[in-house]
């Protein structure tokens, strides 16, 4: 039993309530004026509230199951093509920087003056800690006062803001002083999620587990999070604890600091980390360093062999690389802006204590190995505003842009000596006439050992969602995702081979989805409905996965074709830290050992669209 299963159905049951109906439509955002309301919203509840509201028992029943809609904040919301709205204000002199802070529920950085009507969402409100504005000021800023106004390191700072998983939104606005014309005064606003979330699970009086989620410790944008498991049933280790420390962004470095510490039956890890990754194209120096021990226990199946192995693996880690972007020279201003040409060089060394007999045709991916990479890259990049992609109502910053790398490096190992060459391309970008968003990347590289390929790896994928469909009045995307990924001279080890469990037909989970080669392309058609049940929006879902995989024995037209289909909801509150939920039921016509039907409910990873910086050099993954 999980609690946060039970929080999320306590929330239906006890606050239910409050069913609001927000439409999906989005539109430009004018420079110069604040969003006007959903008519249509507007006049459908204000009927309903006239109707209820003749007697207090009616209009109890109001306040209980509706919201007023009228400043709805997707009307706001951006969907077509924005141009920079801090262009107007550039070279003006920053005069004042101020800070609104809204609250977690009810609020709005598109209406600041919205209040909730809920009873527990005041109580939650009261109770919740807002980020501090000194914390905002001295880490998350860009500019100070004084400074003249750039329109890039404006709308850059406010994506910086809005990638933080404690802010559900934020907006930087610029008046002009009316009494200096050449002065402008900034106001930040931004708005918390539900920063704290507690996790239980119970199965008997000697199995259960608890942990501690705090994405914004103290208001001070720190996570920290801790647990607890016991399991009775443990061979060796009953009781398992865990913990992890992050600072993002120490004072104005964007340096972000993290310290973990997990301690399992069959994984125990002690890192410590720091980054600083190219957030902007302002940005020249970036890197990493790491320090880490491991210890696991590896299951293992090597092809033509039915039994598993399980063995011990303890490994010593240090990775450190090091990033240096330089501006361009040639093209017009915006693409000298947001263009740069990185070179990277990185240095990580594995050292292992324990682990089973490494030769040249068995567990080769345990040996002694020091790995030297560096890397050359152009990356141009911007972003634009955009709505009901991944999120349920929050903004989402859609990078439009390309960039293009050369790996290069030497690997100095147990088995032998190699070096190691790859290449990376990729492009985002709206297509024309309003027909979608699509991002292309191909990935190809290997190690070249005695003049011959080794670990090599050739991939293209290709992610594709139209533009919000009209359906009554809600909304629909349709999304696509084609993947074609080929190994070449791959180990034979598990962690060396193509797994589409659970990945390219969601919800499967079989041994026959393994090999070295795979084809897959998934197709989804989410409707974004105005629906919101105690805070949480309601998108229904319909997919088909399609996925061919060998080991390359045979051509790919005599694989046979699995796939899986089905339909489902999702559930998620923007205001809340924890993942969508999701209820999804779907049917495997012809995947081996998987239930022909099968009903699942649980937790969603967030997405988020790939980017174009250039970041740590290294070779390209095979998965």
């Amino acid at each position: 039993m999980n609690f946060k299963l039970i929080l999320f159905l306590g929330f239906i049951v006890s606050f239910g309530g409050n069913v609001q109906a927000q439409k999906a439509d989005s539109v430009k955002i004018s420079k110069a004026s604040r969003p006007e309301p959903d008519k249509k919203d507007s006049l459908l509840y204000t009927q309903i509230k006239k109707r209820l509201s003749k007697n207090k028992f009616t209009q109890k029943i109001y306040d209980a199951f509706f919201r007023d809609v009228y400043n709805s904040n997707s009307k706001a919301q951006v969907s077509q093509i924005e141009e920079n709205p801090f262009l107007m204000y550039e070279g003006k002199v920053i005069k004042t920087i101020s800070f609104k802070r809204l609250n977690v529920f009810g609020s709005s950085v598109y209406d600041t003056t919205r209040n909730s009507a809920n009873a527990v969402e005041k109580l939650l409100n009261k109770t919740h800690i807002t980020t501090k504005e000194r914390v905002i000021r001295n880490s998350f800023l860009l500019f100070n006062e004084g400074d003249l106004v750039n329109a890039n390191v404006m709308k850059d700072n406010e994506r910086l803001l809005r990638r933080q998983k404690f802010f559900h939104d934020a907006r930087i606005y610029i008046e002009i002083d009316p009494l200096k014309p050449y002065m402008v005064d900034v106001k930040i606003v931004t708005q918390d999620t539900w920063s704290l979330m507690p996790d239980v699970s119970f199965s008997s009086k000697k199995n259960y587990g608890f942990a501690l989620d705090h994405i914004n410790f103290n208001g001070n944008a720190h996570n920290f999070k801790v647990g607890f498991n016991r399991n009775s049933n443990a061979r060796v280790q009953k009781n398992e604890v865990f913990a992890q420390y992050t600072i993002p962004y120490i004072k104005r470095s964007l340096v972000t600091a993290v310290a973990d510490l997990q301690y399992f039956e069959n994984k125990k890890i002690y890192s410590l980390k720091a980054f600083r990754p190219f957030l902007t194209p302002a940005i020249k120096y970036a890197g990493a360093a790491e320090l880490s021990h491991n210890r696991y226990v590896f299951a293992d199946k090597p092809r033509g062999i039915d039994s598993i192995f399980y063995f011990p693996v303890t490994y010593n880690l240090s990775d450190f690389w090091i990033g240096r972007a330089f501006p361009i020279f040639f093209g017009n201003n915006n693409l000298k802006e947001r263009s740069r040409i990185v070179i990277a060089a990185r240095a990580r060394k594995f050292t292992f204590n324990t682990r089973p007999k490494v030769t040249n045709t068995t567990n080769q991916s345990y040996q002694n190995r020091s790995t030297y990479l560096g890397s050359v890259g152009f990356s141009n990049r911007s972003y634009q505003r955009d709505v009901l992609i991944y999120g349920f109502g929050r903004t989402e910053d859609v990078p439009i842009g390309y960039l293009a790398s050369i790996i290069g490096g030497y690997e100095n190992a147990e088995l032998g000596n190699r070096n190691y060459i790859g290449v990376s391309l990729a492009k985002g970008a709206y297509l024309k006439n309003d027909l979608g968003y699509l991002y292309t990347f191909v990935n190809a590289g290997t190690f070249i050992k005695n003049k011959k390929a080794e670990q090599a790896v050739v991939a293209l994928e290709a992610s594709y969602y139209s533009p919000l469909i009209t359906w009554g009045t809600s909304r629909i995307r349709q999304f696509v995702i084609f993947n074609n990924t080929t190994g070449i001279k791959r180990f034979n080890t598990l962690d060396e081979r193509l797994n589409l469990s659970n990945l390219a037909i969601r919800g499967a989970r079989s041994d026959s989805l393994q090999g070295i080669k795979k084809i897959t392309l998934s197709l989804e058609t989410v409707l974004f409905s105005r629906l919101n049940i105690a805070g949480f929006r309601i998108a229904p879902y319909a997919f088909v996965d399609l996925a061919k995989v060998n080991f390359g024995e045979k051509t790919f037209s005599k694989s046979p074709l699995y796939s899986g289909l089905g339909i489902g909801f999702r559930f998620r509150n923007e205001n809340l830290t924890f993942n969508t939920f999701q209820m999804r039921i779907a049917y495997y016509p012809n995947i081996p050992n998987v239930d022909t039907f099968r009903l699942a409910f649980g937790g969603e990873q967030s997405f988020r669209l790939r980017d174009f910086d250039i970041s740590a050099p290294e070779e390209i993954k095979f998965k």
